[in-house]
């Protein structure tokens, strides 16, 4: 096998296209080889690795845990919104460093595995067994020369990592182990805990950062000291403390409100940043990059307001976007039947359905039909896209129909008043009952046919009640329904 191939075997990298278009260009073997195992020593999914743990003292113990669950959700619920983080030059140097060390460890691995396979083979004198082995040998002892000749500081590392916040909940106690351990245990980069300190009347929480690859490693980065009924706040603003520490960088943060032009909000708004969408609104968005974004809400309706704001570290801007009245030009006149004759005053606009401009002021049309009652629209610059009347016949006795739905409404009333009675005395009735039978059982002066006769008398009383109950639901809805029906019987009696 060539030494290349198995110098790649060896180390899990494969040849790039780059490569080959290097290696074809006339560059050396061992500077593409070097090339190569730089480029494979970062793993592309690389991410910093965050995890949010509680410092368990025996004050706590049974006692404040589930409060203090809350608060280190908080946190996490904080850092789940951080995007990336920057790397300082110590860690860009701890994360170089640690990364070649790591390959250099596993070919090291290799290299004495394929020693003592080398070693069989030659003890066992197998003529069978092609002479592969010394060949691996000298392969790995190159690859790990190569590595250990490489300079750290000359290993690619992006600007920035992807933040990953582990979803596991870790309680360390103070006398078992130290941060060191729990990240090391956890494998995560930064190990965000706190620390909790029962006082008098208050309550002490020391939020601490251990950091594998900072200098110093463990340190503290903000406390609160508040009554327990204020922690949960206090720790909603020292969040941003916590999140300016793990990014390394200060963040800005965007408040957006939507509303109308009579600078009502208009809560079902949707607002979208840079394409991404961010809820609707009021809605707010922390931990962003400064720098220019663009802003989009769309309301329901299909209107759309768009801007370009620019957010600066350390500050959260406010943009309230102004949504414009929807410009339309005509409104629908419509009648049931159709055919009716429109009149605004007494100039004749034509039949319905009729298109007409969007009145400047408040106007009032009239609409005839032959043998039905006149009908009165009111149009103004807010009117619905359509406008439909319902008109009635002149040999309906329209004032008996408004008469006969009154009577129906007052009836519907009076029959859901009259139906509570019924849960009401049964309810009272099987609480009666339920004196034969203290803490469930039966009296002891009760011989059992007494019992038995009260228990079916309980049974009946239990399924009236519930009974009486559906009842009094279904006349709930029928009385209802009898207050819409006159309401619009005497609304189409006015307008007509």
């Amino acid at each position: 096998m060539p030494r290349t191939v198995l110098l790649l075997c060896l180390t899990g990298l494969s040849l790039s296209p780059s490569s080959v278009a290097a290696g074809g260009s006339g560059e050396s073997a061992p500077a593409l080889e070097r090339q190569q195992l730089l480029a494979g020593i970062v793993p592309e999914d690389r991410m910093w690795d965050v995890a949010v743990g509680l410092v368990v003292g025996e004050e706590l113990v049974g006692r404040d845990l589930p409060a203090v669950g809350s608060w280190v959700q908080i946190l996490r619920d904080a850092i789940d919104e951080v995007p990336r983080r920057y790397l300082t030059e110590e860690d860009r140097l701890s994360l170089q460093e640690a990364l070649l060390g790591q390959r250099i460890a596993a070919v090291q691995r290799d290299l004495d595995r394929l020693r003592r396979a080398a070693e069989i083979q030659a003890i066992r004198r197998n003529p069978t067994v092609a002479p592969s082995g010394s060949a691996g040998v000298s392969t790995a002892t190159e690859t790990l020369q190569l590595l250990r000749d490489i300079d750290p500081a000359s290993i690619p590392l992006p600007e920035t990592l992807p933040v990953r916040v582990s979803r596991e909940e870790y309680r360390f106690r103070r006398t078992l182990a130290g941060p060191d351990a729990w990240a090391e245990d956890a494998g995560v980069d930064s190990l965000i805990y706190l620390v909790v300190e029962p006082l008098d009347e208050l309550t002490l929480i020391t939020v601490r950062n251990y950091s594998r690859w900072s200098s110093p490693r463990d340190r503290e980065i903000t406390r609160v000291v508040a009554p327990p009924g204020q922690i949960l706040s206090r720790l909603e603003t020292a969040a941003a403390t916590v999140v300016r520490d793990l990014v390394s960088r200060d963040l800005a943060a965007l408040s957006v409100t939507v509303v109308d032009l009579e600078n009502m909000p208009l809560p079902t708004a949707r607002v979208f940043l840079d394409r991404e969408p961010l809820g609707f609104a009021p809605v707010t968005r922390r931990f962003l990059q400064p720098g220019s974004y663009r802003l989009v809400a769309l309301t329901d309706d299909q209107r759309r307001v768009e801007r370009l704001v620019e957010v600066v570290a350390g500050e959260t801007q406010a943009v309230t976007l102004q949504v414009d009245r929807v410009v339309r030009e005509t409104v629908e006149v419509r009648s049931v039947p159709a055919g009716a004759r429109v009149y605004a005053g007494a100039v004749w606009q034509g039949f319905t359905p009729l298109e007409m401009p969007v009145p400047r002021r408040t106007m009032e049309l009239t609409l005839a039909l032959e043998d039905y009652y006149q009908s009165r629209v009111t149009l103004n610059p807010d009117s619905s896209e359509v406008i439909e009347r319902i008109l009635v016949p002149l040999a309906a006795d329209w004032e008996g129909q408004v008469v006969d739905a009154r009577e129906r409404m007052y009836r519907s009333i009076g029959f859901f008043i009259v139906s509570l009675a019924v849960p009401i005395v049964a309810n009272g009735l099987y609480d009666d009952t339920g004196s034969l039978f203290p803490d469930g059982l039966a009296r002891s002066d009760l011989n059992a046919e007494e019992q038995q006769a009260a228990l079916d008398r309980a049974d009946a009383i239990f399924w009236t009640y519930y009974g009486g109950v559906a009842l009094s639901t279904g006349l709930f809805g029928n009385m209802l329904w009898r207050i819409v029906r006159y309401v619009r019987t005497a609304q189409q009696y006015h307008d007509r």
